[in-house]
This record gives structure tokens, sequence and C-alpha cells, in this order.
């Protein structure tokens, strides 16, 4: 609610307003993505399970997953420039 609220007011869309409504819906992401996750390995879906530690499951993300994220940054790092090069950005006050 609170970035949808920060796009709403006229005063702060601005830049860093925006940023700042950005990076609290990545923030809220990624602990949605977390509790999950974690909420999955609670309780083993099988039995006599292996690396299981505190009753979650041990898990460790494999190099294909860093690949994943690692490539979704190279993606909106290369369309935030292709857009920068492309498209007239600026703000123009009439």
């Amino acid at each position: 609610v609170a970035p949808v609220l920060i796009l709403l007011t006229k005063r702060c869309v601005t830049p860093f307003g925006v940023m700042v409504a950005g990076a609290l819906c990545t923030v809220g992401i990624f602990f949605m993505r977390y509790d999950l996750v974690v909420a999955g390995q609670i309780v083993p879906m099988r039995e006599d399970t292996d690396g299981i530690i505190n009753g979650l499951v041990s898990y460790s993300p494999s190099l294909a997953e860093y690949g994943i994220v690692l490539g979704a940054l190279a993606t909106c790092m290369f369309l935030y420039t292709l857009a920068e090069k492309v498209f007239d950005l600026e703000i123009k006050e009439y």
C-alpha cells in the first residue's frame, strides 16, 4: 500500500520518490518469496529426510539460480539503458 500512496501523492512523484516506491516493492517481494520458501520447508514431504536443521530442510542455491538472478539484473540494466537512449525521458515543465 505504501508504494501506491507514494506514487499517488503529487508532491512525492519525483525520481527519488519513484525510487523509494520501487525499493519498497522490491523489499516486499523479497520477503514474500522468502516466506514462501521457508514455509515450504517447515514440514518435510518425505520421511527420513536428511539435512534437516532446526526443523528446516537445508538449502543452498544452485549455479543456475545464481545465473538467473544475474541475468535478470543484467536485463533490467540493459532495458533501462536502452530506454534512456531511445526515449525522451526528460521531465518537461509547461
